[in-house]
């Protein structure tokens, strides 16, 4: 028993191979064997057997064996004091359906299972009562548990524990009140099981173990917090407040450019009439102000302020990405958020219109990226 339970660990700690699964497949096993009795006799010697084993795997995971057995059964003593106990040899044919659990398992693969068999048995030296004639016909309930190891893709070990309770109380060679460890009266044994089976027919490989569609396994990049926090303080920072415009200075500035051609002071129209706001620009498919823009508004919100009689309509635009009707739903949103931050800078609501375009009145070319940058814009209109 020492001796079985040291291969099946040495076993197990193998290097493993990553699993594979098939539509189906035929295999041909040998397994040793180590049984024991649970009946009326008791046994302390190292019993030995053995199993011929037809596989057929109906899919991935589920299994039907046929197996062809061989045990022999002794014990030491018996309950009348006998010194020499009966020993039993018995035949099994029958089979098993097996279900694997972890068929996707890189290690092994946890199965179990029940079945029937068909048993012959003799008993030899039995207690008065029992027959030592051969005995053909008896049932057998199998219950077994184990592990599937892939060596290679034709070759698997496995090892197993079965519990298999037998219709009648007379193979331990012995009538007594005591059966199997579940009870009862009738005979039992368990069996360890160690084998090998090789598959001589393998279906076609399937991808049983694959991911579900649009999953993958990745590999996830260190975060780096710190720049996560100073993107965040940076987006915290407010702009300054804008800068005081030199009105007397612009003017200066036209009347050189104008020469002999300026107009008299009083002959001139209101500085209101000369009043210029300029526009900004957006992301694509965005309406959100940036913030290098808010110094631009800021100063238009100025100038509001200081002309009060003066009246604007803001227009807003995009570039030809888009259906028409997403594009003019964008453009009057950026209008109106552009508004929306005059507001806030003080500028009265009645006094500004907004107006959305969509793609409409491009000024640059919607073929090149700084084109359509140059598209997706506000304009404003002195009115």
């Amino acid at each position: 028993m020492k001796k079985i339970i040291f291969f099946a660990v040495m076993l197990l700690s193998m290097s493993t191979l990553a699993q594979k699964t098939y539509e189906h497949g035929w295999g041909i096993g040998l397994t040793a064997v180590s049984p024991r009795m649970f009946a009326d006799t008791y046994n302390e010697d190292f019993d030995i057997g053995g199993a011929l084993t037809v596989i057929r795997d109906l899919d991935e995971v589920n299994t039907l064996r046929l197996k062809i057995g061989y045990n022999k059964f002794t014990s030491v003593g018996a309950p009348l004091g006998r010194a020499k106990g009966p020993s039993t040899e018995a035949i099994t044919i029958g089979g098993d359906y097996l279900m694997t659990f972890t068929p996707c398992s890189n290690y092994f693969e946890i199965y179990a299972g029940a079945g029937f068999s068909v048993l012959y048995y003799k008993v030899t030296d039995p207690m008065p009562g029992v027959t030592t004639d051969g005995r053909f016909g008896e049932l057998v309930l199998n219950v077994n548990a184990g592990v599937k190891y892939p060596l290679s893709s034709k070759f698997m070990a496995n090892l197993e524990l079965g519990h298999h309770t037998v219709s009648t109380d007379k193979m331990d060679g012995f009538i007594g009140p005591n059966g199997g460890i579940f009870g009862g009266v009738l005979d039992s044994y368990t069996t360890l099981n160690v084998g090998i089976t090789y598959y001589f027919i393998r279906g076609k490989e399937t991808n049983y173990c694959a991911l579900p569609a649009g999953a993958a396994q990745i590999n996830i990049p260190e975060v780096d917090y710190d720049r996560i926090q100073k993107m965040i303080d940076a987006a915290k920072t407010k702009p300054g407040p804008a800068p005081e415009i030199d009105y007397k200075k612009i003017e200066d500035i036209i009347n050189k450019k104008l020469g002999d051609k300026a107009p008299e002071k009083e002959n001139r129209p209101d500085p209101e009439d000369k009043l210029y706001l300029v526009g900004i620009n957006f992301d694509s498919g965005s309406a959100e102000i940036k913030s290098e823009y808010t110094t631009i508004l800021s100063q238009n919100a100025g100038l509001l302020l200081k002309h009060s009689k003066v009246n604007v309509l803001i227009t807003g635009y995009t570039d030809d990405q888009g259906t028409p009707e997403s594009n003019l739903t964008l453009s009057n949103k950026r209008a109106e958020n552009v508004k929306n931050y005059l507001i806030g800078k003080g500028v009265s609501a009645s006094r500004i219109t907004t107006d959305g375009k969509g793609a409409a009145n491009p000024v640059g070319d919607n073929k090149t990226e700084s084109g359509k940058a140059m598209n997706r814009r506000v304009e404003f209109t002195i009115k």
